[in-house]
């Protein structure tokens, strides 16, 4: 499963689950991970990641594909998929 984030830039990123993370807080606190949005079966996958980004203004998703993290705001993202 992947999820596509398209962001205020115009920068578009894809991700598979053991791509990225997140952290409910602005660049640190706890990191979680993120699998549990793309693992579970009975709720919605893309209501779950609004729910996230909406109880949580100041998190970042984590890109974990580059040597070093890249933090990737809520408040970036203007549009995301899965597929």
């Amino acid at each position: 499963m992947k999820l596509t984030l398209f962001l205020k830039n115009g920068n578009t990123y894809d991700f598979t689950d053991k791509e990225i993370s997140y952290t409910y807080n602005d660049l640190g606190g706890t990191v979680s991970s993120a699998n549990h949005i793309f693992t579970r079966v009975d709720n919605d996958k893309e209501k779950d990641i609004i729910n996230l980004m909406t109880k949580y203004p100041k998190g970042s998703f984590i890109d974990k594909t580059q040597n070093s993290l890249r933090y990737i705001p809520f408040a970036d993202v203007v549009k995301f998929e899965i597929k």
